[in-house]
């Protein structure tokens, strides 16, 4: 009884042992179908080109690279080159060697290391070489839902002494998604880049991104939720050796937000921009200031097939004008079913306190038609547009834009020319005189009115008319 009972239980060793050896390969199977998966829905949401990629599957765990494509129309930017080890399920074989277990049973943990490849012409070719690689460690859910986190180590490039320079601390984030990508959240934080050299210097300090996207759709990508930016401060230095001066800008609790929703079909969004101030060479300081523009009606599914005929434009081996009337006439093809819904663009809040007193802004866009088919002949456009613009602008900072207008003009003229250059006392003095006849010109045409100590532009378009702060007007005269 005691030799019998032995040799079942080794019986059962070697079957759990087998188990344990066999198992990896057959979740290798399932990973292999996971990971193309990913790679497929990551490329869908990311809008990025798949240049190439190869899978090497092994027992208990795969190799694979996969190169993708970062471009505009036309333009080619750079590639991104993943390196990829996946450790098939359902454990992680080579963490419980090292004497670490988890109960958490996964088909397939992937882990990435990507690097930047610009174009061997880039100037900046040797600055990519030595950039660290994004790693991102991810384990795959069994409902194509996954887990991972990403981080960057600090880098730094160049010399203390002079010369330049580029100083990065680091990135580090969460990221979660579901059902391959149709819900997405990230979490991510950059502590700081400094970039500078003998006369130069830009830096952004503690910046914030996360995210929260679902997309409702099978047959397309188009996703809805929010995206958050947050930045404690941008700085901008430079030495102006010419005046011997330094010119800098500081923009302090930068915060850029963007919601968007799906209803009936139509893509309806918000995009908003917070400043807590911002401080131009220490002597012009301007905020807090808000900006906020909204976008409704938009056809998401003509807006997904507008941006899938584009998206060949830069495979095609055409100069870049060729590609430019290409692009025309995708967006003239395209421009029925773009504006079939009736879309509406407004700029519905633009604010900024200043010295002198507060800027405030507004906009709106609304293009409609019944027969949108006839929107392509610019006439038919233009009657289906109904626009307003209203800006009320301080006294004291509209004669401040004027005269700096006026003052470059001076100048340039001065330097294009073989004259003598002007004292500063003959600069102001001129610079004084043309912002004045500049401004006297203005009222005059009633382009802007002076209302309590604000200068006012307030605009109208529509059914073929438009519209001055309340005067019908004929746009050539604007011109004149």
């Amino acid at each position: 009884m005691f030799i019998s009972t032995k040799r079942i239980l080794l019986v059962l060793l070697v079957l759990l042992i087998l188990v344990i050896a066999i198992t990896p390969y057959i979740f290798g199977l399932r990973a292999e179908k996971a990971y193309n998966t990913w790679i497929d829905k990551w490329t869908e949401a990311t809008n990025l080109k798949l240049i190439s990629s190869r899978y090497d599957r092994g027992w208990f765990s795969s190799k694979a690279e996969t190169v993708f494509q970062v471009s505009g129309v036309g333009k080619k930017f750079f590639d991104i080159i993943g390196n990829d080890t996946i450790i098939h399920g359902p454990l992680n074989l080579k963490q419980l060697i090292r004497g670490k277990f988890s109960n958490h049973l996964f088909p397939a943990h992937i882990s990435s290391e990507l690097r930047i490849a610009p174009p061997k012409q880039s100037e900046h070719v040797e600055i990519f070489k030595l950039l660290p690689p994004l790693v991102i460690e991810t384990s795959l859910g069994f409902n194509g839902s996954g887990d991972s986190t990403l981080s960057m180590l600090p880098f730094t490039y160049g010399h203390e002494k002079g010369g330049e320079s580029i100083v990065w601390q680091g990135l580090n984030g969460r990221a979660s998604f579901y059902h391959n990508f149709d819900n997405f959240s990230l979490e991510s934080n950059f502590p700081g880049i400094l970039i500078s050299d003998d006369n130069f210097s830009f830096s952004i300090h503690r910046l914030n991104f996360d995210m929260d996207l679902i997309n409702k759709y099978e047959e397309f990508y188009v996703p809805e939720g929010d995206t958050n930016v947050a930045v404690d401060s941008i700085e901008i230095h430079g030495n102006d050796s010419e005046d011997g001066g330094i010119e800098s800008l500081i923009i302090d609790k930068l915060n850029l937000s963007s919601s968007s929703s799906i209803i009936d079909g139509n893509i309806n969004g918000t995009q908003r921009i917070t400043i807590e101030g911002i401080n131009i060479n220490d002597s012009q300081k301007y905020g807090p200031g808000s900006f906020e523009f909204v976008m409704r009606n938009i056809d998401a599914q003509a807006m997904r097939d507008f941006n899938a005929s584009i998206e060949g434009i830069q495979e095609d081996e055409i100069d870049d004008r060729q590609k430019s009337q290409i692009l025309m006439g995708k967006i003239m093809g395209s421009i029925p079913n773009l504006l079939a819904k009736s879309p509406e663009f407004e700029v519905a809040k633009l604010r900024l306190k200043t010295d002198y007193g507060e800027l405030i802004g507004s906009a709106r866009v609304k293009i409609g038609s019944e027969s949108p088919e006839l929107l392509v002949n610019p006439l038919f456009l233009l009657s289906a547009v109904d626009a307003e613009a209203k800006v009320s602008i301080p006294e004291g900072l509209f004669v401040s834009i004027v005269s700096k207008i006026q003052k470059d003009k001076i100048v340039n003229n001065f330097e294009q020319g073989s004259g003598e250059k002007p004292s500063e006392d003959e600069l102001n003095t001129l610079t004084k005189s043309a912002a004045s006849e500049m401004i006297k010109s203005l009222i005059n045409r009633e382009i802007f009115i002076l209302k309590n100590k604000q200068y006012v532009f307030d605009a109208s378009y529509k059914n073929g008319q438009f519209m001055l702060n309340g005067k019908p007007i004929q746009i050539p005269f604007m011109l004149q």
